[in-house]
Order: structure tokens, then C-alpha cells, then sequence
């Protein structure tokens, strides 16, 4: 796996629920939708772990992003049980991290599964200084 893709997924997964810093057009948001900062405290201990453990297996798992226009896009090795771990990763993730959408998809036209890390506008920027923070 590439040192951009690691960075990435540690940003995410550790990095952004770490510093809980508060990126992009906070202005633009409505009211509904959650800030652009993550969590503290949204897991205890045992799940921090647990987090964890499915992170280095979705590192394992997952080949070189493709970015998008709100986001990022990632192959993951075609496995039905690995494919069972990012979607428990992403229960625990999106509990730090509400603001971030995730798909989770395997179409009928790929060989192998997709992971979608994306949102609203300033979440990409979020990822992105994340990234910068982790160099």
C-alpha cells in the first residue's frame, strides 16, 4: 500500500478523531447536518481497540484511491470477509466522524468491492489537511 493511501486511512480513522480539528464551509452547512470535526469520546476504550485492529486489516485490504470531487474512492481486495470488516469499521467511524458519508458497494461490473469516503462541501478539505497534518 502507498504512503498517500496509508495517510489517509490513518487521517480518517485515527488521525481526525485524534485532533478533532474543524475544517472548510462550516458556514454552509444547515443546521441539521453535523460540524466538520470529529468526535472525542465517541468510543470507549474496548471500541478504540477494536477500531483499531479493523483499521490495519483495512489497510491490508484496500489498493491505491482514485479522488473525486467530494472525496475519495478505494478498491478493496475482493473478499467476502473482509468485506464484512469495513462495513463494522465504518459502524464504529462514522460514530467519530458523522460528518463523513461512506458507500460500501460491490456492482455486479467490478471484480472487487469499493469503499466511498465522501461529503458535503468542506469535507474533502477536511481529508485533505489531515493528510498535510500526517507528513
Amino acid at each position: 500500500m502507498s504512503s498517500t493511501m496509508k495517510l489517509l486511512v490513518a487521517a480518517v480513522a485515527l488521525g481526525g478523531c485524534g485532533r478533532a480539528r474543524a475544517q472548510g464551509s462550516e458556514a454552509s452547512a444547515s443546521s441539521a447536518d453535523p460540524p466538520i470535526a470529529c468526535q472525542l469520546g465517541a468510543l470507549g476504550a474496548e471500541e478504540r481497540e477494536h477500531h483499531a485492529a479493523l483499521l490495519r486489516e483495512l489497510e491490508a485490504m484496500m489498493a491505491e484511491p482514485r479522488e473525486t470531487d467530494d472525496g475519495y474512492i478505494f478498491r478493496l481486495r475482493a473478499d467476502s470477509v473482509g468485506f464484512r470488516k469495513v462495513a463494522e469499521w465504518i459502524t464504529l467511524e462514522r460514530r467519530c466522524c458523522p460528518f463523513l458519508s461512506f458507500e460500501l458497494g460491490w456492482s455486479a461490473a467490478e471484480e472487487s468491492p469499493s469503499l466511498r469516503l465522501h461529503g458535503r462541501p468542506g469535507v474533502k478539505a477536511f481529508l485533505a489537511a489531515e493528510i498535510a497534518g500526517k507528513r
